[in-house]
């Protein structure tokens, strides 16, 4: 055994007349061929940089009798301690410490882990960086204006640049350490391809410690010095976030009406902020200020200037400035320059949908005017309408910024459509007014056509040669009439239906009946409408081109279908032209009703070349053991074409008995299940009539054209293990039939004994077998010479006499 585990050879050689093969095996090619995992932690540069004895760690996890070694600059070293603990998987861990003083680490050039074994040997090494010595930038970051608000706030310091990567970094409150609990190091990162490095390191801060004007430091060991960034003794006085400062500029009106005008200045921000007034570069006095703290350490301040309207327009630059310990900020408004623009204005009648409604929208677009500076307004007559009626949406730029546009919308209610009134949109831009006006029959004509929906003949009828009908649905405005136009002249409709709606409209159904061939015969049939506000129609086209007959696909019932209490058969009608066509079912030779299956609408396909459509046909679940056929039919043409299922459609879901064989290999048993449904089946394997504990497999049963299941289960067993008289038993158990069948071979009692080998199997004997082998083989040699001993000394007495 010791020779086996020193990775000695051994040999199985077999002669057979003039051939002669062998076999050789070892514990190195009999073991497993994973490498082991070796982890190699260097000491920290803390432990490095304070010159304390340091220690680097190797974790190896791998086969057992694997032995740990440390080279160093190409000699080996001795390690401090070894620890080795088994595994459940036959592998161990080792954990190896090599531990020397700081000065000898930073003398090493490279340090290694060995790990040997009588199969590998692999080892893992750590590497003093080479390079010019780079100093690390330290950079802190004020914690954010969110963290503010919550119970602790989080400190940043950016470490940028340095080499080599050995850093140690520590936080300090004042000149007093941080405990590490309060700050976490991220790892370090090389950066610009290697040729640096970087690190993150995060402190937090609780609030309680936020009014103790504290300094923190963020320092940096590397090399042989000390780097370090310092908070200010304000850190938490000042935010990061400046202030919002929003600042209104009076209204147009006002100006235009020559009023006194008002501009106000909202600002959230710090406590402690003031706000002044600068205009043209002089401070001028607010009118009011109000001041409301919040409940995040800010204040609400808003502060209004107020002048004439003759001032206002004197100003160039107006400017609302913050002012704080910390900060200083301003916003400004300042005059338009440029050529002057006036508007002009254009208004859009209410839509169909809004006359169905109680009120309706009148639509004002303004556009094209420079400066920005505009007032709007809506009457009705004479008479100006309050703006709670109307809404003006907020001016934005055109054409980049040359000029501006905006959009007012008035809204009518219902009672005022019949009063024939007449609506100005007005706006007052520069020093004049601008007007757009309705005409007086504003609510006589909707700007939106009627909805026309023309339904040519289904072709079931045409096929058949029945009188035909197409149907024209119109919703328009009242007092619309229909007209049918075939083929340029004007048809009589066969009837006509009309019927007054809510919203001030009409719908108008007209039909034209003609004879199927007269139909055929048709090229173009158009719906026309007409009222003294518009003209529209709608027309069928016959479609013109190469015939192309269809191909007609069935895809049966899904699995999932077969389970529940129908199942859907689907046909796939493609590659027809044109499009019309009439889909239907039968069952047998009868036609299935409509109602147990939906045709979907045809669609174009290949760009319009031709056309396809699916059928779905439902079959409940009581009809699934009948062996009726089922056939999907389409008159295209002038013909008929179909597909049909097979009987054994539903063959899966009918319940059939299996049928079983048990197949022997070499290495592994087969069972063989066939011819059965539906598809659920139960294999389970027995050795001498108990649970077999091993693995084995057992494949996804797969369906056949006959519509049957059949699977198959392997079993591995070994020669040397399946003894005489011992029993394999293929358990099968079919819930659907309940049915339980069984399959058992048996290893016979004699069995003829041949010599083979298999190239595929390593072949080894038991040290105990091969002792007891010769300990007989001994016995025998003995016994032997003694009888041929005895023989010749009794011959030898015979002779002499």
């Amino acid at each position: 055994m010791d020779e086996w585990k020193k990775g000695s050879n051994y040999s199985c050689v077999f002669t057979h007349g003039s051939t002669k093969t062998s076999k050789t095996v070892s514990f190195c090619t009999a073991c497993c061929t994973v490498e082991p995992t070796i982890h190699l932690q260097k000491p920290t540069f803390e432990a490095i940089f304070k010159g304390e004895r340091v220690s680097a760690d190797c974790v190896v996890v791998g086969l057992k009798d694997s032995t740990v070694s440390w080279i160093v600059d190409g000699r080996e070293q001795d390690s401090e301690s070894v620890n080795s603990t088994l595994n459940r998987n036959n592998t161990q861990t080792i954990t190896s410490r090599l531990t020397v003083s700081a000065a000898q680490w930073k003398s090493y050039s490279n340090v290694s882990c060995k790990v040997t074994h009588p199969c590998f040997t692999k080892e893992a090494s750590i590497t003093k960086e080479t390079g010019p010595s780079k100093n690390p930038v330290l950079e802190l970051l004020r914690p954010s204006e969110d963290q503010l608000g919550a119970h602790s706030a989080e400190l940043i310091c950016i470490i940028t640049g340095f080499f080599p990567s050995d850093i140690y970094v520590k936080w300090q409150k004042g000149d007093e350490d941080i405990g590490p609990n309060n700050y976490k190091n991220n790892p370090v990162a090389p950066e610009n391809g290697g040729v640096s490095y970087s690190m993150v390191s995060r402190l937090t801060i609780p609030k309680s410690e936020w009014m103790t004007r504290n300094t923190y430091s963020c320092k940096a060991a590397h090399g042989t010095k000390w780097f370090e960034a310092k908070t200010p003794d304000n850190l938490f006085a000042c935010s990061s976030t400046e202030p919002t400062i929003h600042l209104q500029k009076p209204t147009f009106e006002a100006i235009f009406k020559g009023e006194r005008v008002s501009a106000d200045c909202v600002v959230i921000g710090l406590k402690d902020s003031t706000i002044s007034w600068i205009v043209d570069g002089r401070e001028q006095d607010s009118e009011s200020v109000n001041s409301t703290l919040n409940g995040n350490n800010t204040q609400t301040i808003t502060s209004r200037l107020t002048v004439s309207a003759a001032d206002w327009k004197s100003y160039n630059k107006t400017s609302c400035k913050v002012t704080h310990p910390c900060f200083t900020k301003e916003a400004s408004i300042t005059k338009e320059t440029g050529p002057s623009k006036n508007p002009v204005l254009e208004l859009l009648r209410p839509s169909e949908d809004q006359l169905g409604a109680h009120s309706a929208e009148l639509i004002c677009i303004i556009t094209g005017f420079f400066p920005s500076d505009i007032y709007v307004k809506w009457q009705k007559g004479d008479k100006n309408i309050g703006p709670d009626n109307y809404k003006n949406n907020p001016i934005a730029p055109e054409n980049e910024g040359v000029s501006y546009s905006m959009v007012s919308r008035l809204t009518i209610a219902k009672n005022e459509w019949t009063t024939q009134n007449t609506y100005s949109c007005k706006a007052a831009h520069g020093t004049k007014w601008f007007e757009a006006k309705t005409p007086d029959h504003l609510f006589a004509c909707s700007s939106i056509e009627p909805t026309i929906h023309l339904q040519k003949p289904n072709f079931e009828a045409i096929f058949k040669g029945e009188r035909v009908s197409a149907d024209c649905v119109v919703i328009g405005l009242k007092d619309s009439t229909v007209s049918w136009i075939v083929d340029g002249r004007e048809q009589d409709s066969e009837s006509v239906n009309s019927t007054l709606n809510g919203n001030n409209t009409q719908t108008i159904t007209s039909r034209l009946t003609v004879s199927a061939a007269d139909w055929k015969s048709y090229n173009k049939t158009s719906c026309k409408v007409t009222h003294p506000c518009f003209t529209k129609e709608a027309s069928i086209t016959k479609e013109t081109g190469p015939s192309k007959n269809p191909v007609l696909e069935l895809l049966r019932p899904s699995e999932d279908q077969l389970g529940a209490h129908s199942a859907e058969l689907i046909c796939i009608i493609t590659g027809f032209f044109p499009s019309d066509i009439y889909v239907k079912w039968q069952k047998g030779d009868k036609n299935i009703g409509p109602d147990n299956y939906k045709n979907n609408p045809i669609a174009p396909e290949n760009g319009g070349v031709s056309y396809s459509m699916v059928s779905r046909l439902t079959i409940a679940k009581n009809e699934w053991t009948t062996q009726n056929t089922y056939s999907c039919k389409a008159a295209h043409g002038t013909e008929w074409f179909e597909a049909k299922t097979p009987d054994s459609l539903f063959a899966s879901v009918i319940p059939t008995k299996p049928t079983i064989h048990l197949l022997q290999s070499t290495s592994d048993l087969v069972c063989l299940v066939h011819g059965y449904s539906p598809k659920h089946i139960e294999i389970n394997w027995l050795l001498n009539e108990e649970p077999v504990s091993q693995n084995y497999t057992t494949a996804q049963p797969s369906k056949g054209t006959d519509g049957k299941f059949s699977t198959r289960s392997h079993i591995p067993y070994s020669v040397r293990e399946w003894k005489p008289g011992m029993v394999y038993t293929c358990m099968v158990k079919h819930p659907a039939t309940n049915t339980i069948l069984s399959r058992n071979i048996s290893k016979p009692e004699i069995i003829e004994e041949k010599d083979f080998h298999d190239d595929n199997v390593d072949y080894f004997v038991p040290e105990d077998d091969m002792q007891g082998v010769w300990t007989t083989a001994c016995t025998f040699i003995i016994l032997f010479l003694l009888s041929f001993l005895y023989s010749s000394f009794v011959t030898v007495v015979k002779v002499r006499k």
